[in-house]
C-alpha cells in the first residue's frame, strides 16, 4: 500500500526551475493575455500606495497647519486653499478614480488569468488523455485506474490554481510590497524601519506555518488517493460486497480512511486559523509601535500627523501581501508536486508506435530497414484501408452502392469481385486499384465518379496471418508463449484451445499489437505488423471478447463506434445477423435507447450480442472471437453459430474457445499448452491422435455420453 501511494507522498521543492519552465510553456499560446494581466497587476500594485498618501495630503494640508508646507508643489498648485473644496477635489479627482481604476485592474487581471487557467487546464487534460490513449496496455497493467483519474482531475486542478491565482498574483503581491516600501522609505525612513521591526517575527511564524501545512497537505494527498482507490474498487465490486454481507466491514474500513482525511484537513485548518490571526496580531503590534513612537515624533514636530496616519494605513496594507505570499508558497509547492506527477505520466515512453517510414529515397526509409518494394507493399496496404472509408463516404454522399466490402449485401461478394485472381492482380477494376496505390492523394476524394478510387484488392480479399517463432513475456522472468509458429491462410478459420493461462488470448493481443513480441515475427499478408501504422493494422480486425465492454451512449453508437461509413441499414443488418434485432426494437428508444456506463442496464448475454453486432458491422478482414459465446444461452449460441457460418465463410478468422463444441468445424485447431503449440490439425485428426485434445474432448463429453449410454441400456417400462 505504501508503494502504491508513494507518488502522492512526494511534495518536492517549492520551486523547481525545470518544472516551472515546462509549466510556463503552456502559457505561450496565451502570452498576449498574460502580458495584459501582468501590466494590469503592475499598475494595481502601484495604486495600492495611493489612498494612504492622499489621506496624508488631505490631513497635512487642511487639518494640520504644521504640515501645510509638506504638500507636493504640483498638488499645492492644483488644490484649492478652501478646505471643503480641497477635500472634495482630493475625493472626486484622485481618490475615487484610483479606487475605480484599482477595481477594473483587479477585475481585468483576475478575469484574464482565470480564463488562461481554464484554457491551460483544458490543453493539459487533452494532452494527458491523448497520451493515455497511446500508451501501451502494459502501462495499465502496472498502474491503478484511480491514480490516472487523479492526474486528470485533482492534479490538473492544482495547476489551474497556480495559473489562475498563483503566477501573476505573486507578482501583484511583490509589486504591492515594493511600491509600499518605496513610498514609506521616501516619506520617513525611521517610521519605515519601525514598521519593518516585526518582520523577523513574521518570518518565523511563516516558516512554522509552511512546515505544518506541508505535512498536513501530504497527509491529505495520501488520504484522497486512498479514498479514490477504495471507492473505485468497492463500487466496481458492489455485487460481490453485498453477496458476502461485507457492508458493515467495508463501511468501517472506509470510515478509517475518511477519518484520516478529515484529521489531516483539521490540522490544515488549525494551521491556517493560527497563521492569519498571528500575522494580523503582529500587524497590530506594528501599528501600535507607529502610534506610540510616531505620535511622540509628531508631538515633537519630527513628522506630521498626516505622515503618522498614512503609516498606519500603509502597515495594514503591507502585511496583507505577506500573508498572501505565504499562502502562495504552499500553492507553489503543491503545483510543483502535481506537475512532477503529471510530467512523469507524460514522459512515460510509448513503446508501441507507428513505424518511421521515409519517402522514396529518404535516408530515414533506408534506416528503418524497409526496402523500396517492402515499403510499397506497406503503403499499398495502408492506403487500401484508408480507401475503404473514402469509398464508403462516396457511397453515402451519392446515394449509390459501391460493390465493395463496405456494402452490407456485398460483404462476402466483395471477396469474389475484388479478390486475388490467382495471378496477383484484381479480377475487376485492376486499373483503378493500381491508380489508387500509385496516387494516394487526398484530393482524389473530390474527383468525378469515374475517378473515385476503388477498394484496394488487399482490403477486399481475406488476409493471411503468420506467426514465425514468436516468443513473449509480460515480465522478464516468465514467458507466456515461446517459439509459436502457425499460419492462418486467407479465408481460413483457425481455432485455439487450451487450459487457462496457456497463452490463447495473448496471441490476439500480440496480433493487434497491444503488446510487442520479444522474439520472432508476426506478418499480415507477408508484411511485419510492426511496419504498419497502428490504425491501419487494427482496422483490419473485428474482435468479440469474453468480457464485452459498452460505452455510455446509445445502442447504435455502441455498434457504430464512431465509424462514419456505417449506415443505419448496416447497423440493423448486423443486429439481425446476431439475433438481437427483435430485442432492440422492443426497447422504447430502439437503436437510440440510452446505454448507461458499462451497459449496466443490459444482461451479459445482450452485451455480448451487441459486441458481435459491433464487430460484424465493421466488415473486418479478420474476425477474432475470444470466448465470444461464453455469456449467452445455448439457444442463442446456436443461432449465433448458424449466422457465423455464412459470415466466417471466406473470411480469415481466429476463434479462441474452451467449449470444443463451438470449434469442431474449424479449418484448423491449435492446442496451446504452457505457452507452446502441442497439437495442430482438424477436429477429427486431433481425436485420432489421442493426445491432449482427445483428453479435453473426453473430459467435456464423458458425462453427456454416460447419460446417453444409460438411456439406451435402460429398457422401456410397459
Amino acid at each position: 500500500m505504501a508503494d502504491s501511494f508513494h507518488e502522492e507522498e512526494v511534495l518536492g521543492k517549492a520551486y523547481d526551475s525545470r518544472l516551472m519552465r515546462r509549466l510556463l510553456a503552456y502559457l505561450r499560446p496565451y502570452w498576449r493575455v498574460v502580458m495584459v494581466a501582468l501590466i494590469a497587476i503592475f499598475f494595481y500594485g502601484l495604486l495600492q500606495s495611493v489612498p494612504p498618501y492622499l489621506m496624508k495630503v488631505e490631513i497635512d494640508r487642511y487639518l494640520d497647519p504644521a504640515g501645510h508646507r509638506t504638500t507636493p508643489h504640483i498638488l499645492a498648485q492644483f488644490l484649492s486653499h478652501d478646505p471643503r473644496v480641497g477635500i472634495l477635489q482630493i475625493a472626486l479627482l484622485f481618490f475615487l478614480p484610483s479606487v475605480l481604476l484599482t477595481f477594473f485592474l483587479e477585475f481585468g487581471q483576475s478575469f484574464a488569468m482565470q480564463l488562461v487557467g481554464q484554457k491551460v487546464m483544458y490543453d493539459l487534460r487533452q494532452q494527458i488523455f491523448a497520451h493515455l490513449q497511446r500508451l501501451q496496455l502494459s502501462y495499465y497493467d502496472r498502474n491503478p485506474v484511480g491514480r490516472m483519474v487523479t492526474r486528470l482531475t485533482t492534479d490538473v486542478d492544482v495547476l489551474n490554481d497556480l495559473f489562475a491565482s498563483g503566477v501573476v498574483a505573486i507578482f501583484g503581491d511583490i509589486f504591492t510590497l515594493l511600491s509600499i516600501i518605496v513610498v514609506m522609505l521616501e516619506m520617513d525612513w525611521r517610521l519605515a524601519l519601525l514598521t519593518f521591526s516585526v518582520l523577523p517575527l513574521i518570518v518565523g511564524v511563516t516558516m512554522a506555518f509552511r512546515k505544518a501545512v506541508r505535512d498536513s497537505y501530504r497527509r491529505i494527498r495520501i488520504a484522497i488517493a486512498r479514498i479514490n482507490a477504495y471507492l473505485q474498487e468497492h463500487i466496481t465490486g458492489m455485487a460481490v460486497l453485498q453477496l458476502f454481507n461485507r457492508e458493515e466491514r467495508s463501511y468501517a474500513e472506509f470510515e478509517k480512511i475518511n477519518r484520516v482525511h478529515m484529521d489531516a484537513y483539521k490540522d490544515s485548518i488549525l494551521a491556517y486559523g493560527l497563521f492569519y490571526p498571528t500575522v494580523e496580531l503582529l500587524g497590530v503590534v506594528a501599528i501600535g509601535i507607529i502610534i506610540w513612537l510616531g505620535g511622540g515624533m509628531s508631538l515633537r514636530g519630527a513628522v506630521t500627523v498626516g505622515t503618522a496616519i498614512a503609516f498606519i494605513q500603509y502597515s495594514q496594507r503591507f502585511f496583507r501581501p505577506i500573508q498572501d505570499l505565504s499562502d502562495k508558497y504552499n500553492l507553489l509547492q503543491a503545483a510543483m508536486a502535481a506537475s512532477e506527477r503529471i510530467f512523469k505520466l507524460l514522459d512515460t515512453e510509448i513503446t508501441i508506435t507507428d513505424p518511421v517510414v521515409g519517402a522514396r529515397g529518404d535516408d530515414r526509409g533506408r534506416e528503418s530497414g524497409i526496402g523500396s518494394r517492402e515499403e510499397a507493399r506497406v503503403r499499398g496496404l495502408e492506403f487500401g484501408v484508408r480507401s475503404r472509408d473514402r469509398n464508403r463516404e462516396w457511397e453515402v454522399e451519392n446515394g449509390e452502392e459501391w460493390p465493395g466490402p463496405g456494402t452490407r449485401n456485398s460483404r462476402l461478394r466483395g471477396v469474389r469481385d475484388f479478390g486475388d485472381g490467382g495471378d496477383g492482380t484484381s479480377r475487376q477494376r485492376s486499373a483503378g486499384s493500381a491508380f489508387s496505390l500509385r496516387n494516394p492523394n487526398p484530393e482524389s476524394r473530390t474527383a468525378t465518379s469515374s475517378q473515385v478510387p476503388t477498394p484496394d484488392s488487399r482490403l477486399a480479399s481475406p488476409a493471411r496471418v503468420e506467426f514465425r517463432d514468436v516468443s513473449f513475456a509480460y515480465s522478464e522472468n516468465h514467458r507466456v508463449i515461446e517459439n509459436v509458429c502457425f499460419t492462418i491462410d486467407p479465408g481460413e478459420t483457425v481455432a485455439v484451445v487450451g487450459h487457462t493461462g496457456a497463452g490463447k488470448t495473448t496471441l490476439t493481443s500480440l496480433l493487434l499489437r497491444f503488446y510487442d513480441i520479444q522474439e520472432g515475427t508476426i506478418t499480415l499478408d507477408g508484411i511485419d505488423i510492426r511496419r504498419l501504422r497502428l490504425c491501419d493494422l487494427r482496422r483490419n480486425f473485428g474482435i468479440v471478447l469474453q468480457d464485452p465492454f459498452l460505452f455510455s451512449g446509445t445502442i447504435a453508437s455502441n455498434i457504430r463506434m464512431g465509424t462514419e461509413w456505417i449506415t443505419e441499414a448496416d447497423i440493423r443488418d448486423a443486429a439481425r445477423e446476431v439475433n438481437i434485432l427483435d430485442f432492440i426494437e422492443s426497447l422504447p428508444g430502439g437503436f437510440e435507447e440510452p446505454v448507461r456506463e458499462r451497459g449496466s442496464t443490459l444482461s451479459t448475454g445482450q452485451k455480448q450480442l451487441l459486441s458481435f453486432a459491433r464487430a460484424i458491422a465493421h466488415s473486418p478482414r479478420i474476425l477474432i472471437l475470444d470466448e465470444a459465446t461464453s455469456s449467452v444461452d445455448p439457444e442463442t449460441e446456436y443461432m449465433i453459430r448458424e449466422g457465423l457460418r455464412s459470415l466466417l465463410r471466406g473470411r480469415t478468422s481466429l476463434v479462441i474457445a474452451h467449449r470444443l463444441s463451438t470449434i469442431q468445424n474449424a479449418s484448423k485447431i491449435i492446442l496451446m499448452h504452457h505457452g507452446h503449440i502441442r497439437e495442430m490439425g482438424t477436429h477429427q485428426e486431433l481425436l485420432e491422435k489421442r493426445g491432449i485434445y482427445y483428453k479435453l474432448y473426453q473430459l467435456q463429453y464423458k458425462d453427456q455420453e454416460a447419460v446417453t449410454v444409460r438411456a439406451v441400456d435402460t429398457p422401456l417400462k410397459s
